[in-house]
This record gives structure tokens, C-alpha cells and sequence, in this order.
């Protein structure tokens, strides 16, 4: 099977491995960024990013930051309204350095590929998309990444593949704590009118579904992102089925 050798191999090119790989691309390193699958490709989330967007995105690139405030299919929000289980509400603005700020909300499919199309402007990086991969070994001071598209040698191997890392498990023997993750599930709604005027998305806490919350999101086009998280070892536990 073929060896490709790098000086670094990011696995997972979602915000965190995009981020990394970016960060790496004036360093002049020799750069892997592999991914299971093929951008743009879509994840269940809120959509909802925060007022320090922009910094963080300046704190990578500049340009990064600009091409941010051009992209489409996102809208500006400025507070959240949180409802009681008694349907009581608050609607709390966001401030940031005592300034009211907003932050944004951006379809992760947007979002994710914007991040990941960014990455292709430094030559140093290698992109590898539909490259899953099986496992890790160390040898010495060498990393080897086997995946289905050949094995991946390097100096540093970053895991940035999510809550289920291949990396973890075969390197830290990190587990799941499902009392420190949330099961989640999200729909898309159109037609969508009366959210707040200023963007504010909704979080919804009812007696069913506590701990856990429901949230409403605005997007653009009158559309909304709707979805429910639940703690996981609340949804073990009284073995609650999402979809239903």
C-alpha cells in the first residue's frame, strides 16, 4: 500500500481541522488535511456562531475575516430569547466588551466549506476528501495513518474528527462520557415569520425534555433551524428514541 509522508496529517476537515490546517498554511510544514467525506457536506448543529467570530477568524487570516462578511446564506443575530417551562421569557442582547454585538447564524454546510475552500489557497496543504480512516500507529518518533486510500506518515498527527475520533480511541484511549455529551436532532423548516426583529434566536425549556432544551434558530428566506438536544446519559437512561 502506497505511504505518503507529511509533516503534519489533520484528520477531520470540519471548523477545528480547516482552522488548524490554515493556521499551518504560512508555516511552510508539509501539510495532510483528510476527511471521510466530500465537501460541502452538511452536520447537525444549531448553525449559530458567536460575536467573537470575526476575531477569530482575523486571528487565522485577514482575509479569512473579510471573505466572512461577504458570504452569503448567514444573518446577523443580536441576543437570545431563553422561555421557562412555564413559558415565561427573557430576551437577554448580546454584548461583547460592553459593546451590543452580534453574532451570526450560518448553515453548517455553508459555513463548513467556506472554512475548507479557504484551505486550498496555500500550496503546502494536501487535501483528501472520501479518505476515512481505520487506525494509528506509532513507531519511534512516527505517526502511520491507515486509511482506505493508502497509509499517511508523518511527525505530528492531529485528531480533529469529532466526538467519535479514530485518533482518541487508538492513541489516548479516550471514551465517550455520556454524561458530558448530548444526543441532538435537527430539521430544516420553511415559511418561517415573527422571529424577533434583531435575529434572536430561542432556546425552549420544557418539563419533558429536561434537562435537555429545544431551539428555534432563524435563517435566511424565512427559513429556521429547529432542533432538540437531551445530555446522552439522559437519553440511555430512560431510552428515549429522538425521531419520535
Amino acid at each position: 500500500m502506497e505511504i505518503k509522508k507529511f509533516d503534519v496529517v489533520i484528520v477531520g476537515a470540519g471548523p477545528a481541522g480547516a482552522s488548524c490546517a490554515i493556521k499551518l498554511g504560512s508555516t511552510g510544514l508539509k501539510v495532510a488535511l483528510l476527511d471521510k467525506a466530500t465537501f460541502p457536506r452538511d452536520k447537525t448543529c444549531g448553525d449559530a456562531l458567536s460575536v467573537d467570530v470575526i476575531n477569530q477568524l482575523a486571528m487565522l487570516s485577514d482575509k479569512l475575516a473579510a471573505d466572512f462578511t461577504a458570504l452569503e446564506n448567514k444573518i446577523p443575530s443580536y441576543g437570545v430569547k431563553i422561555f421557562s417551562p412555564d413559558h415565561q421569557c427573557v430576551d437577554i442582547p448580546f454584548v461583547h466588551k460592553n459593546v451590543k454585538s452580534c453574532g451570526y447564524i450560518s448553515p453548517r454546510l455553508d459555513f463548513d466549506n467556506f472554512l475548507f475552500q479557504h484551505v486550498k489557497n496555500y500550496p503546502n496543504i494536501s487535501i483528501f476528501e472520501n479518505c476515512e480512516v481505520e487506525k494509528i500507529t506509532q513507531q519511534e518518533s512516527k505517526n502511520s495513518i491507515h486509511t482506505k486510500s493508502g497509509i499517511f506518515e508523518c511527525d505530528t498527527a492531529i485528531g480533529a474528527d469529532g466526538a467519535n475520533s479514530v485518533i482518541s480511541r487508538n492513541i489516548g484511549d479516550i471514551k465517550v462520557d455520556k454524561k458530558h455529551h448530548s444526543a441532538g436532532l435537527r430539521i430544516y423548516y420553511e415559511g418561517v415569520t415573527s422571529f424577533h426583529e434583531e435575529g434572536f434566536i430561542e432556546l425552549h425549556f420544557f418539563k419533558e425534555i429536561l434537562p435537555g432544551y429545544l431551539w428555534i434558530f432563524p435563517l435566511a428566506d424565512n427559513k429556521a433551524n429547529v432542533g432538540i438536544g437531551i445530555p446522552s446519559s439522559v437519553v440511555a437512561k430512560e431510552k428515549i428514541d429522538l425521531k419520535k
